[in-house]
């Protein structure tokens, strides 16, 4: 098994010294500083092609002559520093190549997740202002129709009508970046609305990976071999799995890491759960990278029937995951105890969302831990958190509130919106649009998203802790997300709305979805009394409205079902077509197969 171009630590330190090393520079350091340089790191589950060559792996050397080629064919086309260039393709390594060939430039990379709509996507690029379109085949197809013609355009261009630069590189490149140059907008997931353009800067973007390579960060797996011994670090090499979205600023920090780093990676692009579970089994990664969704669909596996046991950190980032999720993977894997390695891998939980730069709160769990409950745990030393009020009063322990966050990994704003950029602040925090609370012991707990919450006449429910709970009581259950209804002329609460849960399940699983809906009340009405679902709605996952990244949408969940309480004709119609249960007098269906 090889290690790659793996740098020793005292290099790595002083990279991380170095003030001009930055997030648009990355590569051409790593390439300067890695006498590796030729010697293969990145493996890819899928053909990236690049002029008239395709690559399943690369080396720095490789990496940067891909990078150099479209650097200076995007010159040859006119991009010249701080011009907008947007990126638009599928979930796969072109997007990180293109990264480092505009920022080499002194560009600004727009990389749009390939799962947007296009017609989201167009007006998308048109309120960045980009100047050029990169997209392969499948998706210039797509969103062609509905590009505005415009002045602005110097390109639209494929990856198959794309041809080999016939001029040099420009004479600035690579580009000096200065601290404040921005060096990626990348998006919002669009979960409430249309997506924000969320810029990022040559070393704010940067903090995060510099406090990575430069001290161990809190999972157990960077540092093994300064810690035990050349012996087992030889038996047990670094190895990373980057399951993120490719085109998100959480792909790209990850990715950066392993090129300043060295660290063996595969970026996986077909990321349907049984062909993860392979990947895993065949590349064998120490830390594995993705967001809770991908969590959620690979714990309903069986994963003692794969071999996942060279796994010691599954990491997440952005919404936080829940326990039923968890569970499964801290048993399967393994951790160091000692000189040697024992069942059991670690989940690292990390709160954060793409305009943090980085995770903003961190927490660990093991195969031995019981506490849960929605606790997202501590931040990094670097962040100031904060509990705050409607008019930016800090609140203590245990009171309710929006939380707010100072960090230097924090964005100075959005792109063409210095509307929503302001919104964003409070009294010096920047505010996630996330409800939680902090404890006695300094410990931080998420309840929702402040758009998520349920006002009911019994006052507030939160949607997450409730699907936690639903969960636990009902394991059959793939995934749960539960919503607010308008329940106005059911209960004559002006304004009030209840909790309805949508499930759904595997194929050809069958739910009893009446006992499920008891159950859940049973477990709700213990923990929350005087809170309860008002109904249960099983669907088929392809019914489910997910966004860009994964995330269930809530708010298109609420318009489709916004008269289903209130309007009994409106319940009626959709029983033909889903299985649903109410509590007892208000029963519409028992059974489904899915």
């Amino acid at each position: 098994m090889t290690t790659g171009a793996l740098l020793p630590q005292a290099m790595l330190d002083e990279l991380a010294a170095d003030p001009t090393l930055g997030s648009g520079n990355c590569l051409h350091y790593a390439f300067a500083a890695n006498p590796k340089r030729d010697s293969e790191f990145i493996w890819l589950d899928h053909e990236v092609r690049a002029f008239s060559e395709t690559y399943t792996s690369l080396s720095l050397s490789s990496l940067k002559s891909v990078v150099d080629r479209y650097a200076a064919w995007y010159s040859e086309a006119g991009v010249v520093p701080r011009d907008l260039v947007a990126v638009y393709v599928g979930n796969n390594f072109t997007n990180p190549i293109h990264f480092f060939a505009l920022t080499g430039l002194g560009a600004i990379p727009v990389l749009i997740n390939g799962n947007m709509d296009a017609e989201i996507a167009a007006l998308f690029i048109e309120k960045m202002g980009a100047i050029g379109l990169f997209a392969d085949d499948e998706h210039y197809r797509a969103i062609e129709g509905h590009l505005r013609p415009g002045e602005r355009w110097l390109f639209q261009v494929t990856d198959t009508t794309v041809s080999e630069p016939s001029s040099p590189l420009p004479s600035w490149y690579p580009y000096v970046h200065s601290a404040e140059d921005p060096t990626l907008i990348c998006h919002s997931s669009g979960t409430t609305g249309i997506p924000k353009g969320i810029i990022n800067l040559h070393q704010q973007f940067f903090y995060g990976p510099r406090h990575c390579i430069k001290s161990p960060p809190e999972s157990r797996l960077t540092g093994l071999a300064s810690r035990l011994g050349d012996e087992l670090s030889l038996r047990v090499p670094q190895r990373g799995m980057s399951a993120y979205p490719h085109s998100h600023s959480a792909g790209i920090s990850f990715l950066t890491r392993a090129v300043l780093t060295g660290v063996p990676i595969m970026i996986v692009a077909d990321q349907r759960p049984k062909n993860v579970l392979r990947l895993i089994g065949e590349f064998a990664p120490t830390t594995f990278g993705a967001f809770s969704e991908l969590y959620a669909k690979l714990s309903q596996y069986d994963l003692t029937q794969y071999q996942l046991s060279s796994v010691q950190t599954w990491l997440n980032t952005g919404d936080t995951a829940h326990e039923a999720h968890i569970r499964p993977l801290v048993n399967v894997g393994s951790h160091v105890e000692g000189d040697r390695l024992v069942p059991g891998s670690t989940f690292v939980d990390r709160l954060g969302s793409s305009e943090m730069g980085f995770a903003m709160l961190k927490k660990e769990y093991s195969k031995d831990d019981t506490s849960y409950d929605r606790c997202v745990g501590t931040p990094f030393d670097f962040i100031d958190a904060q509990v705050l009020g409607e008019h930016g009063e800090i609140f203590g322990d245990n009171q309710v509130g929006m939380l707010g966050f100072r960090s230097p990994t924090i964005t100075p704003g959005y792109w063409n919106d210095s509307e929503k950029t302001y919104l964003a602040q409070r009294a010096g925090y920047w505010m996630t649009g996330d409800v939680g609370y902090r404890d006695e012991a300094g410990l931080f707990y998420h309840l929702d998203r402040a758009v998520d919450v349920i006002h009911t006449r019994n006052g507030n429910v939160y949607t997450l802790p409730t699907e936690e709970r639903i969960q636990k009581a009902c394991p059959d259950i793939a995934d749960v997300t539960v919503i607010g209804v308008d329940a106005r002329e059911q209960n004559g609460g002006a304004g009030h709305s209840e909790p309805v849960a949508i499930i759904w399940a595997e194929d050809g699983e069958i739910l009893h979805v009446e006992a499920l809906l008891n159950a859940s009340n049973l477990a709700l009405q213990s923990d929350m009394p005087g809170h309860g679902l008002s109904a249960m709605i099983v669907v088929e996952c392809g019914d489910v409205p997910f966004g860009a990244t994964g995330k269930v949408i809530k708010r298109e969940l609420r318009t489709r079902y916004r008269r289903f309480l209130a309007d009994p004709g409106v319940r009626a119609s959709l029983a033909r077509d889903f299985a649903i249960a109410t509590p007892a007098g208000r029963r519409v269906a028992e059974v489904v197969a899915v």
